[in-house]
C-alpha cells in the first residue's frame, strides 16, 4: 500500500512540520515495504506532490491518514477536494483522523503524567488541562476533544480533566482562572505550529496560574504507535472504527 500522511501546514511557533516528517519517518521505519509519504494543505511539502508520488509508486491501495485532531471541514471536505483536483482515476481511502483513534487517550493521559513527574504534582491533586482548537462554525474540534477527556476521566489518575479551546467558549484563560489546583496543560494540536507553540504557552503565562505546558500532542512519541497500529489494520484488510 501507499500512504499519504496529511495535515494542515504550520505557520508561527516551529513552522517547519518538522513532527509530521518525524512522524513519517517513525512509521517508515515500522512498516517496511509500505510507501509512506507526507503532505500538508498549506506550505511544504505539498499535499499534491505527495498524492503524485504514492500513486506512482504502483501501489494497489492508496490511503490518506489524516494528521488532524477532529473529523471537521478539513477531512470530510477539503482533502477529497485535493485528491479530485489529480484528476486521478484510483481510489483512494481517506482513513480515522488521529483525533479519533481510540487509543489516543491513552496516550494524552501518559503525557501529563511525564509533565506532572517533571513539575513534583502528584496526579491525585492535579488538573490536566485539554486545549482544542475549537470553532464558532463547527463542533468537530469541541466535541473530539472532549470525547479524550471524557475517556481520561473514569480511568485517570487526575482529581479532574476539564477542556478549554482557543476559539470558543470556554477559552483558556477562564479555564485556568476556575481552578486553584496546579494544572497539566496538553494541547490538542498535531504539530507545532502557531496554536501549539505560540497561542496556548502565550495565553498560560498571561493567566499568571499554576499550570505548566505538556506541549502538543502530535509531538508525543506515541502518537507514531497509533498511526502504526491503524495502518496494520488495513493490511490485515480490516477498517478501524
Amino acid at each position: 500500500m501507499a500512504v499519504v500522511i496529511a495535515a494542515h501546514g504550520e505557520r508561527g511557533g516551529r513552522a517547519d512540520n518538522m513532527v509530521l516528517s518525524n512522524l513519517r519517518d517513525r512509521v517508515a521505519e515500522a512498516l517496511a515495504g509500505a510507501a509512506l509519504h507526507a503532505g500538508v494543505l498549506n506550505g511544504e511539502p505539498a499535499i499534491a506532490d505527495a498524492l503524485a508520488r504514492a500513486e506512482a509508486s504502483g501501489s494497489a491501495r492508496l490511503l490518506i491518514y489524516p494528521f488532524f485532531m477532529s473529523d471537521g471541514y478539513f477531512v470530510r471536505t477539503v482533502i477529497p477536494q485535493r485528491i479530485a483536483l489529480t484528476g486521478s482515476g484510483r481510489r483512494w481511502r481517506v482513513m480515522t483522523p488521529l483525533g479519533l483513534d481510540p487509543g489516543l487517550p491513552k496516550v494524552v493521559h501518559d503525557e501529563a503524567l511525564s509533565a506532572a513527574a517533571r513539575a513534583g504534582w502528584p496526579p491525585k491533586a492535579t488538573r490536566l488541562l485539554l486545549v482544542g482548537h475549537g470553532s464558532t462554525k463547527s463542533d468537530a474540534s469541541a466535541r473530539a476533544t472532549r470525547s479524550v477527556a471524557a475517556a481520561i476521566g473514569p480511568v485517570g489518575r487526575f482529581a479532574q480533566v476539564d477542556t478549554a479551546f482557543l476559539e470558543e467558549a470556554p477559552f483558556i484563560s477562564e479555564a485556568l482562572k476556575a481552578s486553584d489546583r496546579p494544572t497539566i496543560v496538553i494541547g490538542m494540536m498535531s504539530g507545532e505550529g502557531l496554536h501549539g507553540a505560540d497561542d496556548i504557552p502565550a495565553a498560560i503565562d498571561a493567566a499568571a496560574a499554576a499550570a505548566i505546558y505538556g506541549g502538543t500532542i502530535g509531538a508525543a512519541p506515541g502518537i507514531a504507535g497509533l498511526v502504526v497500529a491503524a495502518l496494520r489494520g488495513e493490511l490485515r484488510g480490516g477498517h478501524r472504527p
